[in-house]
């Protein structure tokens, strides 16, 4: 399928970027900072160290391209490594559930982009980079991976030869690609809002700062700044051009970075995968199979609240819980009934539906009588390092228990055929929602306050890396009852998926 081949040559420039960028620290030390000044000589030494650390670091990145290697055969990826410790890692084709793509701005002019292979197993070597390679390979990998796992039904050790042949009939027969299907693309207006929602006019702030002291280790312009300041606080009509300038700058700042970040956004679909696509500058792209998609949150801020916008994040066997990457988000910035919509265009098995059943009463009690530990916690910080600021402790846990109260106030539930559907949250809130079938495992506790008051706790899980866990509070008992005689129907239902 693909004979070995190296990295592209980018992998070494991609590296030394790198380098630099995690040095950054030492470089502005040894060489900004003190640059044509006269330094001690251990300052001396120290830029000689450095200086060898980092050739040190650029000589290995160049051998390092040169050994790594990778090869699809017999339906596996096959990546060879290392200088000096020589490594091995294999993934099977049919193993391989999402697929991320990353093009920096500096590998768009020679076609060059970076993947992500993931499984949905848990070790370290369950996933793997191909850090620099051609878009034409990425794209092979990628539809070879895709048109496997759509040729490979529900295999067993004497199918698997079977299905390995049927695949490479198909795809000597039929190269072609699957149809994709455009769902959904931001207008400008959609990221004009966004650019205010994702408050990135602010990340202007630090720049400015950082800058300023940087330019006054250069020149002396504290007396000069504070001339500035008297010229324009001097007469109201310069202080109100002078904010209206600076909030002009703030928001084509705002608004040009997230034009770069979610330009050109695009979510696709075909019969086995979604597709996400953003980024002017630096493109990411993620690539999930639908059968892999566990379960959706779709979370409010209070401004989204305001505007009627959610979020929507995929929950899939082959990412890593609690990762920090937001390309598996179906644009963060959907209006409500849109967001709706799309999940079912996409993923027709987890419906979005409204949940109807609320809290008892009596469920108010334990939410209240909960030790807030965290806020006992800061109030003892607070107390300890600065006890005259005491009173702002009572609208802080004013706050908790309001949060609390509408906690419990929008919680809501509800579970049928189609799947199970928890919302909760009181200023944020998120609505949960999966199917029997991808829960892999099931919860009921009940501590002494519930007992008395006849309440439970309900916690699912769902297989990501390692597990996702949900949790419900404080629902009557009777229901917890009926939610487990309801998931177990899930052994009497025909699996539909093959994880």
């Amino acid at each position: 399928m693909i004979t070995p081949t190296r990295m592209h040559p980018m992998k070494i420039v991609s590296s030394m970027i790198k380098i630099l960028r995690d040095n950054i620290i030492f470089i502005f030390i040894f060489f900004i900072v003190n640059f044509g000044l006269d330094v001690p000589t251990y300052i001396n030494v120290f830029r000689i160290l450095f200086l060898l650390y980092i050739t040190v670091n650029v000589i290995h990145s160049i051998l390092s391209w040169w050994k790594t290697t990778y090869e699809i055969r017999e339906d596996t990826i096959h990546i060879r490594s290392g200088v000096f410790q020589k490594k091995h890692n294999t993934i099977p084709l049919a193993e391989i559930q999402n697929i991320t793509w990353e093009t920096p701005a500096y590998f768009r002019p020679f076609k060059v982009t970076s993947i992500r292979l993931e499984t949905s197993a848990a070790s370290d070597s369950a996933s793997v980079n191909l850090d620099a390679i051609t878009n034409e390979q990425a794209e092979a990998i990628e539809e070879l991976a895709t048109d496997y796992k759509a040729a490979q039904p529900e295999t067993t050790e004497t199918e698997t030869h079977e299905a390995s042949d049927d695949f490479e009939q198909k795809q000597a027969s039929s190269p072609e690609k699957q149809a994709r299907t455009v769902h959904f693309v931001p207008t400008t207006r959609d990221l004009i809002k966004a650019s205010f929602l994702s408050f990135s006019f602010l990340a202007l702030i630090p720049l400015i700062a950082v800058g300023y002291q940087n330019l006054e280790r250069i020149v002396d312009i504290d007396d000069k700044a504070i001339g500035v300041y008297s010229f324009l606080t001097s007469s109201w009509l310069i202080t109100a051009i002078t904010l209206v300038v600076l909030a002009a700058v703030f928001i084509a700042f705002g608004v040009v970075s997230t034009f770069l970040k979610y330009g050109k956004y695009e979510i696709a679909s075909d019969d086995e995968r979604i597709f996400i696509h953003r980024g002017i500058l630096s493109v990411k792209a993620f690539s999930i199979r639908k059968a892999n998609v566990q379960a959706i949150q779709v979370s409010q801020t209070p401004p989204k609240k305001l505007l009627r916008l959610a979020e929507v994040k995929l929950i899939s066997a082959g990412s890593m819980e609690g990762e920090s990457e937001d390309i598996s988000t179906l644009y963060p910035f959907l209006p409500v009934k849109r967001a709706s919509s799309l999940v079912a265009e996409l993923l027709p098995h987890l419906p979005v539906q409204e949940a109807t059943q609320k809290l008892p009463r009596q469920a108010l009690w334990p939410r209240m009588l909960r030790v807030p530990w965290f806020g006992l916690i800061a109030a003892g910080a607070l107390l300890w390092f600065k006890i005259e600021w005491w009173s702002v402790l009572i609208p802080f846990f004013f706050f908790i228990y309001l949060s609390r109260y509408f906690n419990y106030r929008n919680t809501r539930y509800v579970w049928d055929e189609t799947g199970i559907h928890f919302k909760n949250g009181g200023i944020w809130t998120q609505h949960f929602v999966t199917n029997r079938k991808k829960i892999i495992e099931i919860e009921i506790s009940q501590s002494l306050l519930q007992r008395r008051l006849g309440l439970a706790t309900i916690t699912t899980v769902n297989r990501v890396k390692p597990v996702h866990h949900e949790q419900l509070e404080d629902l009557p008992l009777t229901a917890a009852q009926d939610f487990k005689q309801w998931y177990s129907k899930r052994f009497m239902e025909k699996e539909i998926y093959v994880e």
